[in-house]
């Protein structure tokens, strides 16, 4: 999956999810949920003081599900 499925991905998902946001919600929604995973990755490095997210590749998708999702709030 590309960032920007995965960021239409979740920006769907709050809207079916959470029938009562519209839109522009559902994507600040999905802008939340896409920092957290990237924050987690970031405390799970400090806290085990290793390198290990910020070297992979998954940190980098989730960065790039961001720009995504703000991409389409413009």
């Amino acid at each position: 999956m590309t960032a920007r499925e995965k960021a239409a991905e979740l920006i769907v998902n709050y809207q079916l999810k959470c029938k009562s946001l519209d839109y522009q919600e559902a994507i600040q929604c999905a802008l939340i949920a896409a920092d957290e995973v990237f924050q987690f990755m970031k405390d799970d490095d400090n806290e085990s003081e290793t390198c290990y997210w910020a070297n992979h590749p998954k940190a980098t998708f989730w960065v790039e599900v961001e720009q995504e999702i703000k991409n389409m709030h413009l």
